[in-house]
């Protein structure tokens, strides 16, 4: 079976940390999860489709910003949940304030 450049780069990785016998260990999982739990990776893929002009704007930022789409995405959400933590707060607050008095 021919597997990708990237795959057969990971199964070595395996091969090398836990020896031939890496399926034994880990029957019915895959390449990718055994490698993503041998170097501890509990990062989860995302996938989305966005309109054109969304991508051209998407490059923009990444291009002006010198930064990776993960670094980017990143960086996106904790700022987002930091205003929902925030607003979530205020909220609360004013609850609490309402029926207290």
């Amino acid at each position: 079976m021919s597997v990708s450049i990237a795959t057969q780069r990971k199964i070595d990785i395996i091969i090398e940390k836990l020896g031939n016998n890496w399926k034994d260990q880990y029957p019915n999982k895959s390449v990718n999860f055994v490698y993503n739990t041998l170097i501890n990776d509990s990062r989860k893929n995302l996938y989305c489709k966005i309109s054109s002009d969304s991508r051209k704007k998407l490059d923009t930022l990444l291009n002006e910003y010198d930064a990776k789409l993960t670094d980017f995405l990143e960086t996106l959400i904790t700022k987002e949940y930091y205003e929902y933590e925030k607003k979530k707060a205020e909220h609360t607050a004013r609850l609490a304030k309402q029926f207290s008095t």
